[in-house]
Order: structure tokens, then sequence, then C-alpha cells
């Protein structure tokens, strides 16, 4: 009995000897080595660690913040205590999202790896065309020629250079949605354009329904009448028409309205 134990030990220590003589073991051993070093070269070496962010297409505070913002998403976790800035685990297009989510006023946002250390971020900021109000509440925004609202600004800033566009809408869209439809709003700016320079007439602001209907106060204080459902080309051709043949300059100051939404136009003076 003694001898059969004597004999199972010295298997034993022979099989443990035979695995640490094994190249298997040995190469096994290596390959671990190895998948750490790569593991750690990747992940938490300085080679590819983040250390230049470049922004391209912001103005200046603008593009001290988005950096402060890159700059925050490099820091990530791989296990619960040891943080990575490896530009291996820079997600751009998810970065992209939430860069244009936090700040409306981008309007394109293109994130580029340049390795082994820098990020470059191209931004397209959205350019102020219009300033629109809710009639119905004290909120006005600036809003771009597609009729995305991405900035609030304050009463006394309404009578700006833009396009100024009082909405009867209740509802106030979230900052990087049309405010108006995109459709809509070119065809505003189509009428807009017209007015001031070919038919020289100035416009102190527009009133859309948010519908159809467009109203346009002039600065000479009569009004003008457009459906955007319908051609607007057409419509302001007989306006032009209309101006030229049954209004003369010196009455303009007497009319109350044209009406441009049918297919005849109307007109009204004021009852003086």
């Amino acid at each position: 009995m003694i001898q059969k134990k004597r004999k199972a030990r010295y298997y034993k220590l022979e099989r443990k000897k035979t695995i640490f003589r094994s190249r298997f073991f040995w190469d096994f051993i290596l390959v671990l080595i190895l998948i750490f070093l790569i593991f750690y070269l990747l992940f938490f070496s300085k080679v590819f660690r983040v250390q230049d962010i470049k922004i391209i297409g912001a103005r200046n505070q603008l593009t001290q913040d988005l950096k402060k913002i890159i700059g925050r998403k490099t820091e990530n976790k791989i296990i619960s205590f040891w943080v990575s800035s490896s530009i291996f685990l820079i997600d751009s297009e998810e970065l992209e999202k939430e860069i244009l989510k936090e700040y409306p006023e981008l309007k394109k946002a293109n994130l580029k790896k340049k390795f082994p250390q820098s990020l470059v971020l191209e931004v397209e900021q959205r350019n102020p065309v219009v300033t629109l109000c809710y009639s119905t509440s004290t909120h006005c925004f600036l809003a771009d020629q597609d009729g995305v609202i991405f900035k609030e600004i304050q009463e006394d800033s309404l009578w700006n250079n833009f396009v100024l566009i009082f909405l009867k809408k209740e509802e106030v869209q979230p900052l990087g949605t049309n405010g108006i439809p995109e459709d809509k709003i070119k065809k505003i700016l189509e009428i807009y354009q017209n007015l001031q320079e070919i038919l020289k007439i100035g416009v102190e602001f527009f009133t859309f329904d948010g519908k159809e209907r467009l109203d346009v106060k002039t600065e000479e204080g009569w009004e003008i009448y457009f459906s955007l459902g319908s051609d607007i080309s057409l419509s302001l051709t007989k306006l032009k028409l209309i101006l030229e043949k049954e209004i003369p300059l010196e009455q303009r100051e007497k009319l109350e309205y044209i009406d441009l939404r049918f297919l005849k136009a109307y007109y009204k003076y004021k009852n003086l």
C-alpha cells in the first residue's frame, strides 16, 4: 500500500516536471505576455494617448468649449479604476452626435483621428438669417436658412439685421429643430429678397400662421397677404403689376393691404 502511494506521488511529480519542460506551455506563457504588452501599448502607453485636439471652423469661445468636451470624452474607463485616453477608444461617430446635440448652433461635425496622438474636429456653424418669435409667448430664437432654431435671444435684440418672423404657434420647438418647415422658410426668404431688392419695399416683419398664410408688415405701414401653398413667383408678379398699374407711389400711404392669396389680387385703402 505504501509502495503504491509512493508510485502515485512519483508520477505526479514527473507530470509536473513534464509540463514545465513542455514547449507548448512556454509558448502559451509567451503569447499571454505578448497579448498583455500589446494591450498596454494600445490602451495605456503614451504612444497612443490623445495629446492634441484641433478644432476647425469654430469661433474662439466655441473652440475652447469643444476642446473641453472632447478632452472629457477621451477619458474612458476600461476597468473600474483604470482610465485610458487611448485614441483607439474614441468612438468618432458617437462623439459627433453628442457634440451636435449639446451645441445646436453647429450644423455639422466631423471628427477625424490623426494617429498616433491627435484628434481633428471640423465643424460648420449655423449662420443666423431669421429671428423667430412665438407670438403666444416671449420666446424668440435665431434660426438659419433651413428654419432650424439654435439660440434663444432677448426681446431687446429682436430688431436686428435678420428677418423677423412672428409665428402663431403655442408649442415652442427644442433647439436644433425646425421652428418653421424648411420648404416654408425658403419661400419666406424668397419673398423677402424680392420685396427688398426688386420691388424696393422695406419689410418690418412677417407673421406666419404655421400653415399657409403669411402676412407682411411693410415699413410704409401697409400689409401684404401671401399663401405659401400657392406659386410664390406668380404672387410676386401680381404684386408688381398691381403696384405699377393700379396703385401710384403717392397713394401707398393710404393703402391698408394687398391680398395675393387668391387667383385675383385684391387691395383696400384705409378709411381716413
